[in-house]
């Protein structure tokens, strides 16, 4: 059973962390595209990423210590929200359920 629910985070803290796991997602299936890491064929697509999801969440890197100051708990509800985008990346079993789903 589930239920939603509203949760108040801090922005540039959530921002940040949701940026970093966008470019590990993106990353990832880069190398996975390719069969395994290679420069030549991984680092144009590696580079788009790192610039169309961790260079905008960067603007507001340096507000982060006024957020912790701030709210500690909404900072830190902030990176856990943005930590769970990266650990859908890494469960296979959910990318399985959602293929057999869409048939």
């Amino acid at each position: 059973m589930k239920t939603i629910v509203e949760v108040e985070v801090s922005k540039e803290g959530y921002e940040l962390v949701s940026g970093l796991s966008k470019f590990i997602a993106a990353a990832k299936k880069e190398v996975e595209d390719n069969d395994g890491f290679s420069l030549i064929d991984d680092i144009a697509g590696i580079t788009a990423a790192f610039g169309e999801f961790v260079l905008p969440a960067l603007t507001g890197v340096t507000e982060i210590g006024k957020e912790i100051e701030e709210d500690k708990t909404a900072f830190a509800k902030g990176v856990a929200l943005g930590i769970t985008e990266l650990v859908e990346v890494f469960i296979p079993e959910k990318k399985e359920a959602e293929i057999k789903a869409a048939e």
